[in-house]
């Protein structure tokens, strides 16, 4: 199970998530130094305890200090394996480049309840013929959206996603008000789909976006 590393504008929200001993979460207003860093990586270094990867979160990563942020690169570089990282910010300006083009920068908004119950419903009855692999109304935090990645891409080929994002395109894409969002995130799992990136990683990226 690799890695994955984003970067989510979150304008003036704060990232919350249940307590687990595999989340871990930083205040980048309060904790911004390399000593911060420091406690990362010591934390990155043991196995997850109940879950399947260990989820780092840090708000307003843009406030950390240049020497952090150049010591957080070293670990978003090579990040361990079973590990995510999910970095907030509301400054793009503030980060060094580095930092930027290392992750994958993602949009959060939330979708229409209304859309998301439709679109299951659309999925059960037209598409007899393939198992849906999740169910939307399960997709309510980032650990709920990760976690079912996580079965996705374990249990289904790079083929079998395939089929069911082009069929999710086709839905979407045929409704009376077309969702442009899940629109632009579904079109760009196809893509990196068929370029051959890590399908865990693509799963990972689709379900964040959606929430």
């Amino acid at each position: 199970m690799s890695s994955s590393v984003f970067l989510v504008n979150l304008s003036n929200e704060i990232l919350e998530i249940e307590v687990s001993p595999d989340h871990l979460v930083i205040n980048g207003s309060i904790e911004n130094s390399i000593d911060t860093v420091r406690k990362l990586i010591h934390w990155n270094q043991n196995k997850p305890f109940n879950q399947n990867y260990k989820l780092n979160i840090i708000n307003q990563v843009d406030l950390f200090t240049i020497e952090a942020q150049n010591s957080l690169l070293k670990i978003l570089e090579e990040p361990p394996i079973k590990s995510t990282f999910i970095l907030t910010y509301r400054n793009l300006a503030l980060l060094i480049p580095t930092i930027i083009s290392r992750c994958m920068q993602v949009q959060i908004q939330n979708l229409n309840k209304y859309l998301i119950k439709e679109l299951q419903n659309r999925i059960k009855t037209s598409l007899v013929y393939f198992e849906v692999p999740f169910s939307l109304d399960n997709i309510k935090s980032i650990p709920d959206a990760l976690k079912q990645s996580r079965l996705i891409s374990k249990k289904y080929t790079r083929d079998e996603i395939l089929i069911f994002i082009d069929y999710w395109i086709n839905t979407e894409m045929n409704k009376t008000n077309t969702n442009g969002h899940i629109l632009d995130k579904l079109l760009d799992a196809k893509r990196l789909l068929i370029s051959n990136t890590h399908v865990q990683t693509i799963c990972d990226l689709l379900f964040i976006a959606i929430l």
